[in-house]
């Protein structure tokens, strides 16, 4: 396997980490994926921009603190720039679906999260630009 296709893997691991402690409902998972730097950020749906570990893990404290949500996510892409890598997928939550972006960075040889952000899909959106987001393995269910 090369180097690319390793640290594809690699990323999508660590999005696939994500999602499994957001359904869970671990919030000590949650903030073992993030970034120790300080300038992490995040924006919910509907949220303001959070900036910081301290705004961002306490959001996801309060939120995982509630009933875990079934969530899942499928259509991942894995975008690597040096030693940043994002993933675009689309979120599935209850009632409906997300587009969400969340990006990595590689801190002490593992892709740690330093930004996560989801959307509405807008009732308008054409469906065939989500049909176009490449499928990786196929849709992935975590509860």
């Amino acid at each position: 396997m090369g180097k690319i296709q390793s640290e594809t893997l690699a990323i999508l691991n660590a999005n696939s980490d994500f999602y499994t402690a957001f359904a869970a409902g671990c919030a000590k998972s949650m903030q073992t994926l993030w970034s120790r730097d300080e300038n992490i950020t995040c924006i919910h749906p509907g949220w303001p921009p959070l900036r910081g570990q301290d705004d961002v893990i306490s959001s996801w404290q309060c939120i995982l603190s509630a009933t875990p949500p079934m969530v899942a996510f499928s259509k991942a892409t894995v975008h690597i720039h040096g030693n940043v890598g994002y993933v675009v997928c689309c979120e599935h939550l209850e009632p409906g679906m997300l587009i969400a972006t969340n990006i990595f960075i590689n801190e002490d040889n593992a892709w740690k999260m330093v930004h996560h952000q989801a959307s509405i899909v807008p009732l308008n959106c054409d469906n065939d630009i989500l049909n176009e987001i490449d499928e990786f393995d196929g849709p992935r269910t975590l509860q």
